[in-house]
């Protein structure tokens, strides 16, 4: 049996060892107190259950990262116009360029961290990477768990810090035993970098990001620069980080004609049409930071938009 439900066009296909509607009410009524579109980073998503049907009562933009390829079947078969997946196998570091340079409304890290050997740097970015956190993790007694030792460092931490147990999930894996799910509620203004993993693209550093305040409220979320210039935000992924996190849905051939179809609707010069300006969303592209910079010729970043997302290394400082 799987360990999670797959979750297909609004029914239980087939189930899993773990019990997930019980864990999908709590994760549920912290995506309900929004009432605007939302960006939802489910980590170490398995079967995207939570990550597909939230996008699907919500709308909201699910972000699932997973190593295991079934999470892009599960993506096709429900084929969620805001759903979007990587292939990858998360590390702390991934989560640290993570949390610098996305901003997302609520995390999910539901039993991802005790797998994890660097789980203090991915605990503390994983906190970092968004305004609404949740995370569970293995209980106390918990011993058929993998990584028991691990997970228990990992409760003595998080009882250390200012979340909310919020409720507790059943152990698949030693009878009697619950999990805690724990709520961290912090302010993100801003991110510190525009993408990540920098370094690969300029050897002499990385432009910073321009100073501004984020401004998110449960009914609406901007964007105010220092030098008066007012956005809302979009909600989504940052097109080079899903590159750089083996961005597998939608699939590459979808992604460069979004790319396309983005920028031949370019009304007015853009002057910077990179990955890193735009913001994946699903079936959509949405180009952001309009005339900013003008260094770059549009048809030219076009193409060379369209090369890296088959082959990203292409845009890597020599």
């Amino acid at each position: 049996m799987a360990y999670q439900d797959r979750w297909v066009r609004g029914a239980i296909q087939t189930p899993g060892d773990r019990a997930c509607e019980s864990r999908y009410a709590l994760v549920r009524a912290v995506v309900a107190e929004y009432r605007r579109p939302v960006t939802l980073w489910d980590l170490g998503a398995n079967l995207g259950y939570f990550g597909c049907r939230l996008a699907e009562e919500f709308g909201a933009v699910s972000v699932m990262v997973e190593s295991r390829p079934e999470l892009v079947d599960v993506c096709r078969e429900n084929a969620i116009q805001t759903t979007v997946a990587m292939t990858h196998r998360l590390s702390g570091q991934d989560l640290y360029e993570l949390a610098a340079s996305e901003h997302a409304d609520v995390v999910l890290a539901l039993n991802v961290l005790h797998h994890m050997d660097d789980w203090h740097v991915a605990l503390h970015s994983v906190l970092a990477l968004g305004q609404d956190v949740v995370i569970e993790t293995p209980g106390r007694g918990d011993t058929g768990s993998a990584n028991y030792a691990r997970s228990q460092a990992i409760l003595d931490e998080l009882g250390g810090l200012d979340g909310t147990v919020i409720g507790w999930s059943v152990s698949h894996v030693t009878p009697g035993v619950t999990r805690p799910v724990y709520r961290f509620s912090r302010p993100k203004s801003h991110v510190r970098a525009g993408y990540a993993y920098r370094g690969k693209v300029r050897a002499r550093g990385p432009h910073p990001p321009r100073a501004h305040e984020i401004v998110s409220t449960p009914d609406t979320k901007t964007v105010r620069f220092d030098d008066g210039e007012f956005r809302p935000w979009v909600p989504g992924i940052n097109l080079w980080n899903w590159l750089q996190l083996g961005g597998s849905y939608p699939d590459r051939a979808t992604v460069r004609r979004l790319v396309s179809e983005a920028g031949a609707e370019l009304s007015s010069p853009h002057g910077d049409f990179k990955p890193w300006n735009l913001i994946l969303q699903g079936q959509s592209v949405h180009v952001i930071d309009h005339g900013h910079r003008k260094s770059v010729d549009d048809a030219d970043g076009v193409r060379s938009t369209l090369a890296w997302v088959d082959r990203p290394e292409l845009a890597y400082a020599r």
